[in-house]
């Protein structure tokens, strides 16, 4: 028996699980989970980063933008070790606790977070996209749950608008966060497959015209609401210029969640 390949595909976008070092991959942008900060203190980054970060550029970009605030994503060069054009340290970890909520993680800022990525993804005209697991090293927080609470907006986003994206990577080289990933796209995948498969069914039964078109319609929102719960959230429309050497935040002022999408065929 054919092993079934992780993964599934959003539109024209593949959606590909990958069980590697990050450090290794060659993708447009490699998105790093990060948090909030104050005036002094250190760099706020994955190890993977700080060991890719030989000459210091990384750190030096970064510091240009601190203090983080949480829902930025900044954007810097990835620095001399690492196969990408751009670094987004996107800032879900609220380790000031300036939320009102007092809590590490939000789930509404993870959603919102990993939808503006996708959208400066497109703005930027990248085609592909690398997220890590989120959460993993904060003890406080269901790491499993944030990581599925990622791809579920990621998938949301992508359905809202795509562009010249061609492939998102879910990246980690530990087995047990790889399989958070390969998981949660298989739930995906079976759900979109049997809604598509309906769809199929349903245009080939001799019925009214308006019935079937009635159907199909409901069908068509049910894939695409399926990911998001009925909430759908659509992507801000960026018009992005880096600054060299120093990279840019985009930050909460610039996102719009288009309520109207909900309403498109």
């Amino acid at each position: 028996m054919t092993a079934i390949e992780p993964g599934f595909k959003v539109g024209n976008v593949t959606l590909k699980p990958v069980q590697i070092d990050i450090k290794t991959l060659q993708a447009d942008a490699l998105v790093q989970p990060s948090g909030t900060s104050k005036p002094g203190w250190p760099m706020q980054a994955a190890p993977w980063v700080i060991e890719a970060d030989g000459d210091g550029s990384i750190a030096q970009a970064l510091s240009y933008h601190a203090p983080f605030t949480l829902g930025d994503v900044i954007i810097t060069p990835s620095g001399p070790h690492l196969k990408a054009r751009y670094l987004f340290h996107a800032i879900v970890v609220d380790w000031a606790l300036e939320h009102p909520s007092k809590k590490l993680i939000i789930d509404s800022i993870v959603t919102s977070v990993a939808q503006k990525c996708i959208s400066v993804a497109v703005a930027l005209g990248l085609k592909s996209i690398a997220f890590t697991p989120w959460g993993t090293r904060i003890g406080a927080v269901e790491p499993a749950h944030i990581t599925a609470l990622l791809v579920q907006a990621v998938v949301a986003a992508l359905q809202v608008e795509a562009g010249d994206i061609e492939t998102v990577y879910l990246v980690s080289r530990d087995p047990e966060h790889f399989q958070w990933f390969v998981d949660r796209t298989f739930v995906f995948r079976i759900i979109l497959d049997q809604l598509r498969q309906a769809s199929d069914i349903i245009a080939e039964l001799d019925i009214p015209v308006r019935s079937r078109e009635s159907i199909l319609a409901a069908l068509q929102n049910a894939q695409r609401n399926v990911i998001v719960y009925n909430e759908i959230y659509g992507g801000a429309k960026y018009s992005v210029k880096i600054d060299e050497g120093h990279g840019i935040v985009v930050g909460d002022q610039a996102s719009a969640s288009l309520t109207e999408a909900a309403a498109k065929p």
